[in-house]
C-alpha cells in the first residue's frame, strides 16, 4: 500500500509540473491543426525586430509569421521534407548548430591558456628525427631507436650532435646537431612538436613523438620570454644552391651599393625594393608585415629584432641570400584578450581542433552506454571465416546486414549501415575483417551517442529547439516558395508577357528608348561579311542572332539592347549620333542591324526586371491566398496579450 501510494504521489507530482510547463508556455496559435507555442512565436518576433529597420506592429508581425508557417505547411504537404536533398542539407544545418552543445568548453579553455602561455615564451630546440613507418611494427622500431639514442644521451653521455648526424632524416639540420633555433606557438609547427618541446625542462631530452613528417625526440636547449613582434621590411638577393665565391662577391657588391644608396637618402627603401628585390615582398616595397621571432629563420629573425624602430640594417647573409632589413616597428605579446581570435584559429586549425568534442564525446558515453553487440559480431566472424574472408558477398548478404551491430539508447546501427560507409577494398582474411568492422561501428556508435544529445538536448533547451525549428522552417519555406513564386516568375513567360499587357500603364520611361540588336565582329572585315550575309539571308530578331553565331562562331557577339540615350556609348553612336567609342578588347567593330526608337515598353522584356519583380509579388499574393483559403488558422488573442 505504501508503495501504491508514493507511486500515486509521484504521478501527482509528474502532473502537476506538466500542467506548470504547458501553463507557462501555452498554445498561441493553430494552423491547420498544427500548435503553434508562446515560446516559439516569442523568439521569432524578438528576433525579427531586432533586424527592422522600421520594426513591425505585433498584429502585423502575426499576419508574417501566419504567412509563414502556412508556406512551410505547403512545403510538408508537398513533400519536401521527406526528399534526400532537404534530409541532408538539414542534417548539416543542425549538427552545426549543436556543435556548441557537444564540446566540452573547459578543455577549450585550458587548450587556449597554454597556447598563449607558449606565445608568451621562445624555446630553443634541437631534434632528431626517423622517417613515418607504414605499419605499427615499423612504428614501434623507430621508437625504440629513438629511445635508444636518448638513453645513450642521458645516461652513456655521447654527443646529441654526433647521433643526430649520424641517424636524423631532416637534412636541413642534422649537420647542426638538429638546431631548431627558438620556437614559439605561432611560428606554424606541428602542435605535437610544439607541445613536447614546451614541455620538457631545459636541458633535457623529451619522450619520442609522431608528427605528419615523421618521429622526434626534442632537447631543449635555452627558454627565454617572448621579443614579442616587429613590423619590418627588406630587400632580398637570392643565392644559387651552388654558386662560387666570385658570384657571391658580386652580390656582396650589390648589396653594398644599395646600402649605400639608401643611407645617402637619394632613394626610399620602399623604392629600391620594389627595383631589386627579388621575392614577392618587391611589389610591397619589401613589406613583410609583422612577425615573431619564430616565424622567420633565426638568422634574419636575430638582426632584426635587435634593429631599433626605424634603423636598416648593413647586408647580411642566410641559408637563402642576402638582405638589407628595416624594422618599423614593435609591439609586445599582447593580452589574452587580443591575441584569443588569433590562438582559437590555431587551435582549431590543427590536431587540437577535436579535442573538446572528443573530451565531450566520452563524457556521454558514461551517459548514453553506446555498446557493441557480442552476439551480432560474432555472427559476422562466422560469415566472414565462412566465405573466407570479407568481400561484396559478404556486405550485400540481407541476413548479415540486417544484423544490428551496435545499439546506443533507442538507436540503433546495423552492419549495412556500416558497410555502406566503409570503403570498397581487396578482400581481406576473416580476423582482420572484424576488427576493422568493429572500428567502424564504435565510429557510428559514437555518431549516434551524439545524436542522442542533440535529440536532448533539442527537448530540453527552447534556444536551441527554436533554433533548430527556425533552420528547418527556413529551407521548407525556401524551397517551397522558390517553387511557387521566384522560380515560376523567372520560366513563365507567358505568364510574365500576360501580366505585363494586363498592367501596362505602370511601366513608362521618362525618355524613348533604342530598342534592336547590336553585332560585335573582331575585325572590320569580319563586319563587312556579316553585313554581306544578312543582305542575302534577311532574318531577324532571336534568329538572326542565332544565325550568326552559328556562321561566324566566335568572331561576333550579339546583343540585344534596350538602352536610352547616356546609358550606352555604343547606343549613342548608334541612335543618338553620338561619337563612336573607342572599345577595347576583341570587340571594336558594331553596327545595328536593326533597331527603333520606342517612347514606352512594348513587351515584358523590355523592363524585364521591374516586371519580374511585380510579378513575383503578385503570385506571392495569390499564393498566400489561396492557403489562407485551403488552411484554417486559429490565434488565441488571451495568449497573444501575454507577448512579451
Amino acid at each position: 500500500m505504501k508503495t501504491a501510494k508514493i507511486l500515486f504521489s509521484a504521478l501527482l507530482l509528474l502532473a502537476v509540473v506538466a500542467g506548470a510547463m504547458a501553463a507557462s508556455d501555452p498554445v498561441l496559435m493553430k494552423i491547420n491543426g498544427q500548435k503553434v507555442k508562446l515560446s516559439e512565436f516569442e523568439y521569432m518576433y524578438h528576433k525579427n525586430s531586432d533586424q527592422q529597420v522600421q520594426p513591425l506592429t505585433l498584429n502585423e508581425y502575426v499576419d508574417m509569421f501566419v504567412n509563414y508557417k502556412l508556406k512551410v505547411l505547403a512545403a510538408e504537404e508537398a513533400g519536401i521534407d521527406t526528399t534526400a536533398s532537404f534530409r541532408k542539407e538539414f542534417a548539416g544545418y543542425r549538427a552545426d548548430l549543436a556543435k556548441p552543445y557537444l564540446r566540452d568548453q573547459s578543455v577549450e579553455d585550458d587548450l587556449l591558456q597554454k597556447a598563449y602561455q607558449q606565445a608568451a615564451e621562445e624555446v630553443h630546440v634541437a631534434h632528431i628525427m626517423l622517417n613515418l613507418a607504414p605499419n605499427s611494427e615499423g612504428e614501434k622500431e623507430s621508437y625504440a631507436r629513438l629511445d635508444s639514442i636518448r638513453n645513450e644521451v642521458i645516461n652513456n653521455g655521447q654527443s646529441f650532435e654526433v647521433l643526430c648526424e649520424k641517424f636524423s632524416i631532416d637534412n636541413g639540420s642534422k649537420h647542426n646537431g638538429g638546431d631548431q633555433g627558438f620556437i614559439d606557438g605561432q611560428r606554424g609547427l606541428p602542435y605535437t612538436f610544439v607541445d613536447a618541446a614546451f614541455s620538457t625542462p631545459v636541458g633535457e631530452i623529451s619522450k619520442p613523438f609522431t608528427t605528419p613528417y615523421g618521429y622526434h625526440i626534442v632537447r631543449v636547449i635555452e627558454r627565454r620570454p617572448s621579443r614579442g613582434q616587429v613590423q619590418a621590411r627588406h630587400i632580398f638577393k637570392k643565392l644559387m644552391n651552388e654558386y662560387t665565391p666570385e658570384e657571391e662577391a658580386r652580390m656582396v657588391a650589390v648589396m653594398d651599393s644599395l646600402y649605400n644608396v639608401l643611407q645617402s637618402g637619394s632613394a626610399s627603401f620602399e623604392e629600391v625594393a620594389m627595383k631589386n628585390s627579388e621575392d614577392g615582398t618587391a611589389r610591397n616595397g619589401g613589406m613583410l608585415g609583422w612577425f615573431a621571432p619564430a616565424q622567420m629563420i633565426p638568422e634574419f629573425s636575430d638582426v632584426v629584432f635587435a634593429l631599433k624602430n626605424g634603423e636598416i640594417s648593413k647586408p647580411f647573409k642566410t641559408r637563402f641570400g642576402y638582405h638589407i632589413a628595416q624594422r618599423l616597428n614593435w609591439k609586445g605579446v599582447g593580452t589574452f584578450d587580443e591575441l584569443k581570435p588569433q590562438l582559437l584559429n590555431a587551435i582549431r586549425g590543427d590536431e587540437r581542433s577535436n579535442k573538446a568534442e572528443l573530451a565531450r564525446l566520452e563524457q556521454l558515453k558514461s551517459v548514453y552506454k553506446p555498446a557493441v553487440q557480442r552476439s551480432a559480431m560474432k555472427k559476422l566472424h562466422e560469415a566472414l571465416v565462412a566465405n573466407g574472408g570479407l568481400d561484396s558477398i559478404v556486405t550485400s548478404d540481407p541476413k548479415v546486414r540486417s544484423l544490428v551491430a551496435g545499439k546506443v539508447g533507442s538507436k540503433k546501427v546495423t552492419l549495412g549501415e556500416v558497410f555502406d560507409k566503409m570503403p570498397v577494398s581487396a578482400k581481406i582474411n576473416a580476423d582482420e575483417a572484424s576488427r576493422l568492422i568493429e572500428g567502424y561501428v564504435n565510429r557510428s556508435l559514437d555518431r549516434c551517442t551524439l545524436e542522442c544529445e542533440m535529440d536532448h538536448v533539442e527537448a530540453t533547451n527552447a534556444d536551441f529547439r527554436n533554433l533548430v525549428n527556425e533552420y528547418r522552417d527556413g529551407i521548407l519555406m525556401f524551397d517551397i516558395s522558390n517553387r511557387n513564386v521566384w522560380e515560376k516568375a523567372s520560366q513563365d513567360k507567358a505568364g510574365l508577357e500576360d501580366f505585363f499587357k494586363n498592367n501596362r500603364s505602370n511601366y513608362s520611361w521618362p525618355e524613348a528608348k533604342y530598342k534592336g540588336y547590336v553585332v560585335y565582329a573582331t575585325s572590320d572585315s569580319v563586319l563587312t561579311e556579316v553585313k554581306d550575309y544578312l543582305a542575302q539571308n534577311p532574318v531577324k530578331g532571336e534568329e538572326m542572332a542565332k544565325a550568326l553565331r552559328a556562321k561566324f562562331a566566335k568572331e561576333v557577339k550579339v546583343e540585344k539592347v534596350v538602352a536610352a540615350k547616356g546609358e550606352s556609348p555604343v547606343v549613342d553612336n548608334i541612335a543618338f549620333g553620338g561619337t563612336a567609342p573607342d572599345e577595347k578588347g576583341r570587340w571594336k567593330f558594331f553596327f545595328s542591324p536593326e533597331g527603333k526608337l520606342i517612347a514606352a515598353p512594348e513587351e515584358a522584356a523590355d523592363v524585364r526586371g521591374p516586371v519580374t519583380t511585380d510579378y513575383q509579388n503578385y503570385l506571392e499574393q495569390q499564393w498566400v491566398k489561396s492557403l489562407r483559403d485551403k488552411y484554417k488558422v486559429e490565434v488565441d488573442q488571451k495568449v497573444l496579450k501575454m507577448v512579451k
